[in-house]
């Protein structure tokens, strides 16, 4: 890379030198071809029959040209080119010719005759071929449709299976791919099989694919808090720990009933982004709760489905959350971005908190439901984020003692529409809905996030 800097360097100072008085005089020309990784000018490039195509790059202080010694099945994307890098394209078709051929790729300057880089390229007799795309299928365990793309020589192909797969039914069938439905799996157990693409003609010739799916399971019930929200700004906790759910009211916050889900949703109007907020937010306190507290110490799950009022920005939010150095939260984060982050605060070796962050990659847009489940796992030191059922990230440096927040006031809660501050008041307010606000004593499996996604998908 340093090489071809250096070049592109010296062939920029050069071309800025020619509009100099008496550059063209001085100037010394530049031409450099670059081929394949790995090749050289001195060996032969060989490939295979099969349609393809081979990349070069001419850098160039001057016009220049290219050309063929044999164009019976070779052709080139670019025959001249000027001044700057221009990529071409060696276009080889299948060779059903019976032999290997070849040709001489040659690369001139214009006014020149004798050719300042030249490669052979060797293209073997197409052999019998089947290649497949993807070579391996991940499914969930609802019933799912895929499709397999072939590309190969064969008029005919058809399809074989190692291992057990009444659960897979082939649906349609072209020249160019194969599709397969896979029914519901509610086994209790994962399962996978291997689909065997093989020629009819030459049956040693073929390609696998695997197959792997996973397995439903029942919603799990949040057996911390699964706030539920009734008319006119009504909140309560439903069971087992019926946690006092408590309105700090204003005229930003009120709930709404959602035909769509069934359900009332807490409907905060205030900005984002405030702070010293003394209501328009719900507060779950749990300071002298020894369950709640211990559970979260072992390992949790927070759950929520949320929909934003405004644009991102570069602004952070937090819809739900519990974390004041220390807690947790699912939250918006503070960057261009302002993507979904799933935080917590755990102990590190003095005794201070450190913030674990798993970034999902993902930027909530205006006006659209997002499903939103953050997990942590004490035992293995990890944090894992989904989004609408789908695992968008995992940081894997998420170990320690759990670190609960703390104020000035020694109060401690869960806020849904801010976040608790030190002084207890609320902060880093959230403008849109809230529809599910739950926390989960233990860290939930892929399949327990699918299972709460397909209850609002």
């Amino acid at each position: 890379m340093k090489r071809l800097l250096t070049i592109f360097v010296a062939a920029g100072s050069l071309l800025a030198a020619c509009n100099d008085s008496g550059g063209d005089l001085n100037r010394t020309p530049i031409f450099k071809v670059v081929g394949p990784e790995g090749s050289d000018v001195s060996q032969t490039i060989e490939i295979d029959g099969k349609p393809q195509t081979v990349e070069f790059t001419v850098m160039a202080t001057d016009d220049w040209t290219a050309s063929l010694s044999q164009t019976d099945g070779f052709t080139l994307s670019v025959l001249s080119g000027g001044t700057g890098s221009t990529p071409v394209s060696l276009s080889a078709k299948s060779n059903t010719s019976g032999a290997t051929r070849s040709t001489q790729l040659s690369f001139y300057f214009k006014e020149e005759s004798e050719a300042r880089y030249f490669y052979t390229i060797t293209q073997a007799e197409e052999q019998p071929y089947i290649d497949v795309a993807p070579t391996s299928v991940s499914l969930i365990g609802d019933v799912s449709e895929f499709t397999i793309a072939v590309t190969t020589n064969q008029t005919s192909w058809l399809c074989d299976f190692v291992g057990e797969h009444d659960w897979l039914t082939q649906t349609s069938k072209t020249a160019s791919g194969v599709t397969f439905t896979a029914a519901e799996n509610r086994t209790g157990r994962a399962r996978e099989v291997q689909i065997k693409i093989v020629s009819e003609l030459h049956p040693e010739v073929f390609a696998y694919v695997d197959v792997q799916q996973g397995y439903l399971v029942d919603p799990p019930t949040a057996d911390l808090l699964d706030v539920v929200f009734g008319e006119n700004g009504a909140a309560e906790d439903a069971p087992p720990l019926k946690m006092p759910v408590e309105l700090r009211p204003n005229e930003f916050v009120t709930t709404t009933y959602l035909e769509k889900y069934g359900r009332y949703a807490a409907v905060f109007t205030h900005e984002p982004g405030l702070s010293k907020l003394t209501g328009g937010y719900y507060t779950v306190p749990y300071y002298e709760n020894e369950t709640f507290k211990s559970k979260l110490e072992d390992g949790y799950t927070m759950e929520m489905l949320v929909r934003r009022y405004d644009d991102p920005k570069k602004m952070q939010v937090k819809p739900f959350a519990s974390s004041q150095s220390g807690g947790v939260s699912l939250c918006f984060w503070a960057d261009d971005s302002n993507q979904i982050v799933m935080e917590t605060g755990t102990l590190s070796s003095t005794g201070s908190n450190t913030w674990r962050q798993c970034k999902s990659g993902v930027t909530p847009q205006k006006d659209v439901y997002y499903h939103v489940v953050g997990v942590w796992d004490k035992d293995a030191g990890t944090q894992k984020i989904y989004v609408n059922g789908e695992l968008k990230a995992t940081n894997n440096d998420a170990g320690g003692e759990f670190n609960h927040m703390s104020t000035k006031v020694n109060k401690r809660w869960f806020g849904i529409g801010a976040d608790p501050g030190a002084d207890d008041t609320g902060e880093i307010s959230f403008k849109g809905e809230v529809v599910i606000a739950r926390v989960y004593g233990d860290p939930l499996t892929a399949e327990q996030v699918y299972a709460l996604w397909k209850l609002v998908k």
